[in-house]
């Protein structure tokens, strides 16, 4: 059995570690109409991250005989379900797609209602650390808001809690490359901008709580490292060890609840470590391969 990868540089990275511990060979197919023919010649299955639209690509893997599986990461989902004409083109793509993947169970959730059947297949936090240490003495906030679309990702409600809890520390993370956003952040004497911090293990024992209310989300990898590190989570969607809120008001009175008392998230780290096992999800996704292949 050999795996072609293509699309989103991280997974394609992440799966290939995966495989490669497997002992399943792969190798990346570059997004080419010239080179991804003749890469594709000696792969059994194209696996393909955030390429709902790349109609043409499938249909050239199938015209080859190769299986093909379309691995849906959360945006994706997003654009396809808001935008008719992304729908159009997705919707062809499928017709030349054998296997669907979702990163989580919302994901495949969504794509039931475009009539699109999916098994949950999650990406695995590449540094989930089990050492869980006890919470700091100032109950602290954690939030990832991105400097240009920090609204999308709930802000507003990071913000308001701030200026709310004087007592409580907030920081702010960003992702790489996209700028200081010292001036596109409000000043708010207890909200620490941090910036892109590229071992988030450590920063974890700094905060009490991850907060993350997006307008939509694929699979948090920040919400999965925080959880195994026994933090608590306050996210959008219903998951197991998270407290889920949609709204201002849900989080504030999670946050109220917390700070009358609050115990080590110790079944959140514990439900990451057997779930998210590198072992176990890859002899899922190799299982799945291998049902493709018994259906040739």
């Amino acid at each position: 059995m050999k795996i072609g990868i293509m699309g989103i540089p991280r997974f394609m990275e992440a799966l290939q570690a995966q495989l490669q511990n497997a002992g399943i060979e792969s190798k990346k197919i570059p997004f080419s109409k010239v080179k991804a023919p003749f890469k594709m010649l000696d792969i059994d299955i194209i696996h393909c991250f955030y390429m709902p639209e790349s109609t043409k690509f499938f249909k050239l893997a199938k015209i080859l005989g190769k299986k093909t599986v379309l691995h849906w990461i959360g945006s994706d989902v997003l654009r396809v379900i808001t935008d008719p004409g992304r729908r159009e083109k997705a919707l062809k793509t499928t017709k030349y797609v054998d296997l669907n993947m979702a990163l989580s169970p919302w994901l495949k959730e969504e794509l039931e209602t475009l009539g699109i059947k999916s098994h949950v297949i999650p990406a695995l936090p590449k540094n989930a650390d089990f050492n869980v240490v006890s919470f700091p003495e100032q109950f602290t906030v954690l939030g990832y808001l991105p400097v240009f679309r920090h609204e999308f990702y709930g802000s507003e409600i990071i913000f308001k809690l701030a200026k709310e809890y004087p007592q409580i520390k907030f920081i702010i993370v960003t992702s790489a490359g996209k700028g200081e956003g010292k001036d596109v952040f409000p000043s708010i004497p207890n909200l620490e901008y941090r910036g892109y911090i590229k071992n988030m293990s450590v920063l974890y024992d700094e905060v009490t709580v991850l907060v993350r209310i997006p307008e939509h989300d694929g699979q948090s990898i920040m919400v999965l490292e925080a959880l195994a590190k026994g933090r608590h989570v306050i996210y959008k969607y219903a998951f197991p060890g998270c407290q889920k809120a949609v709204d201002y008001q849900e989080v504030k009175d999670i946050i109220d609840r917390m700070l009358k008392k609050t115990e080590l998230n110790i079944e959140g780290s514990e439900y990451i470590k057997k779930e998210f096992n590198e072992k176990v999800v890859t002899e899922n996704i190799i299982n799945l391969y291998k049902g493709l292949l018994s259906d040739k």
